[in-house]
């Protein structure tokens, strides 16, 4: 491997590192469902306004902001 081939792969690594993630999309259908998603936000934090309940569709709505720890944090 050339050091030019390295220092390409090295720098878009780091790129790729610094790009912003997709949001975390959770959906629990049962209490194991839960138990994951509560283990993923259990540090996360909320603003009351983000809570959104949609009725037709039984659905609950929570935007959460939680350390990233999967990409090293962000």
């Amino acid at each position: 491997m050339s050091t030019e081939a390295k220092a390409t792969s090295e720098s878009d690594a780091a790129a790729e590192a610094l790009a912003p993630m997709e949001p975390l999309r959770l959906l629990a259908e049962d209490a194991v469902d839960l138990q994951i998603i509560s283990a993923a936000l259990q540090d996360a934090i909320m603003r009351p306004v983000d809570i959104s309940w949609e009725k037709d569709a039984r659905r609950l709505t929570i935007v959460l902001s939680r350390f990233c720890w999967e990409c090293g944090g962000s």
